[in-house]
């Protein structure tokens, strides 16, 4: 919850930097951000953690990890072509193409997601070298979602049951689409009149946050959207930039709506991470400039290009970028907070009048979720009787 609590009193933080050993690119962590998966310059599928460390998976790329720590994955079978696996208790397992499927130069299929209890994985097969989206459970195989009027489809995101799946539909440009597991496709638009372009790029766990980017809004080229069914699609909106048009991009969303991706900062190819919370109202900014404000000096050296996945509570963040040597590396970014327990309103004292909101609470009054844990002085999931005594007790000690 650290990037909500900035909101509510004084928190101290802590910040971490490391680069991602032979992992350039990292593309997707569990939800706890401990165990990373990705791929290398030298085209390596390499899986991270902090204890074990990297493990090359051979060739390609690794898309997805669930919490049961199964892997979706594009890697080179024996014939050198591409082709959609999955990585289960360190085993490989190709699991071919969709039915009348067949090679594209050498591409077969590709694993590019998997729900994150691991029953569901998404991705593509090729078929007279256009794809498919598909998704793949352990009791059906591969089971086909179907191009779109004979046009090429693509599944890359799913939601954490693999009831919700996205990607993108060939229409007259790709388009932002969803599936369920009966084939059928919902279209969702853009933040441009006359200009379908888009693609969904992540889910949240219960399937009702879609993200991805599309054709932008007012004056931008390409933007980063939150969807959701009440609110619809929703910009975030391009970072000051030097480039000849704005562009941004989402790649990933926290269960608590942090968002990270990039920006175009200067034309043609040069990208800069971005991040869109409360704190920012909503809006992407400068990722690096935004850590620098709140207190990650250790950021100070570093050039951060993409963010590209981050963990379900926001704290940590993956992404690739120049380390202080100017060298080309994967890195991790983890925040930690002490939360200033007591200080209920958030005006940085702890006096009666938090006292009045716990004791209003426990009368029926709501707190916000926020509100909830810094009142939750004895940590125990529950704000009740005695953390009113508690907080009584600092407040007239």
């Amino acid at each position: 919850m650290v990037l909500l609590s900035m909101s509510w009193g004084q928190p101290t933080y802590e910040f971490e930097i490391i680069s991602l050993p032979y992992m350039e690119t990292p593309l997707r962590m569990n939800s706890m951000g401990t165990e990373i998966v990705g791929t290398n310059f030298g085209g390596q599928a390499v899986y991270w953690s902090d204890s074990t460390g990297t493990i090359v998976h051979g060739t390609g790329e690794l898309w997805g990890i669930s919490e049961n720590g199964r892997i979706f994955s594009e890697l080179a079978n024996s014939e050198d072509n591409w082709e959609a696996a999955l990585i289960d208790s360190g085993n490989i397992h190709f699991l071919g193409n969709i039915e009348g499927g067949g090679t594209c130069d050498a591409f077969y299929s590709h694993g590019l997601n998997i729900s994150r209890d691991g029953s569901t994985g998404v991705g593509m097969g090729w078929v007279n070298c256009g794809t498919s989206a598909f998704y793949w459970t352990d009791s059906s195989g591969m089971v086909e979602l179907g191009q779109y009027e004979g046009s090429s489809t693509k599944a890359q995101a799913v939601s954490g049951d693999g009831n919700v799946i996205g990607g993108w539909a060939q229409t007259d440009n790709r388009s932002s689409c969803l599936w369920d597991r009966d084939g059928n496709i919902t279209f969702l638009g853009s933040l441009q009149d006359g200009n379908n372009y888009g693609e969904v790029q992540t889910i949240s766990n219960d399937g009702s946050v879609i993200a991805g980017f599309c054709a932008g809004s007012a004056g931008n080229n390409v933007e980063g959207y939150i969807w959701t069914q009440d609110s619809g699609m929703v910009g975030l909106g391009v970072p000051d930039n030097f480039a000849a048009t704005n562009v941004s991009r989402v790649f990933d969303v926290s269960e608590n709506h942090v968002v990270v991706g990039e920006y175009l900062n200067e034309s043609p190819i040069f990208y800069k991470a971005c991040i869109s919370n409360d704190q920012t109202g909503g809006e992407f900014v400068n990722l690096r400039s935004y850590l620098l404000e709140i207190g990650m000096s250790e950021i100070e050296q570093w050039d951060l290009v993409k963010a590209l996945c981050i963990s379900d509570d926001g704290n940590t963040i993956a992404g690739y970028g120049k380390n202080p040597s100017n060298n080309w590396t994967g890195w991790v970014i983890r925040i930690s907070v002490e939360q200033n327990h007591g200080d209920v309103n958030g005006d940085g004292d702890i006096d009666i009048a938090d006292v009045l909101m716990v004791v209003t609470y426990l009368l029926g009054e709501e707190l916000t979720d926020q509100q909830l844990v810094i009142a939750d002085l004895d940590m125990n999931l529950l704000v009740d009787i005695f953390d009113l005594l508690a907080l009584v007790e600092i407040v007239i000690p």
